[in-house]
């Protein structure tokens, strides 16, 4: 309330004190899945809501706006490679691990959870080992 009446005390800032964040370029938006699932998880939470991590399927740009960590491993599969579909999204295997996509934005489409995404697909099964990159 002391906000909205402009009665809030204010404090300035100490500039010598003060540091800036570093300029996010292109390249930090790209999700490397040579990453360990902590780093890519961090990275998604970081570069929401603005602009968004990204990666490639199929030549095309899918942003990723969330994911979690799973405990599955897969030391059979690449990285990036798609190892399971979700009731709640997408499973992709990364250096340590899996995470799943759980809201993604296809290039020239909305945002949506992943499960939405995944009706768009008419054989999801099909999505199992392509690799995002």
């Amino acid at each position: 309330p002391s906000i909205i009446d402009g009665t809030a005390p204010r404090t300035k800032q100490n500039v010598s004190e003060a540091t800036y964040g570093f300029i996010i370029k292109r390249e930090d938006e790209k999700i490397k899945f040579d990453r360990t699932k902590r780093e890519i998880y961090n990275q998604v939470r970081a570069l929401n809501s603005w602009p968004g991590a990204y990666c490639l399927l199929d030549n095309m740009v899918l942003k990723v706006w969330e994911c979690h960590l799973t405990d599955n491993t897969f030391p059979t599969h690449f990285d990036g490679q798609i190892t399971a579909i979700y009731e709640d999204g997408i499973g992709i295997k990364v250096s340590n691990g899996e995470i799943v996509l759980t809201q993604v934005q296809l290039e020239g489409k909305k945002k949506m959870t992943a499960s939405d995404f995944l009706n768009g697909v008419a054989n999801k099964q099909s999505l199992i080992g392509k690799i995002l990159v």
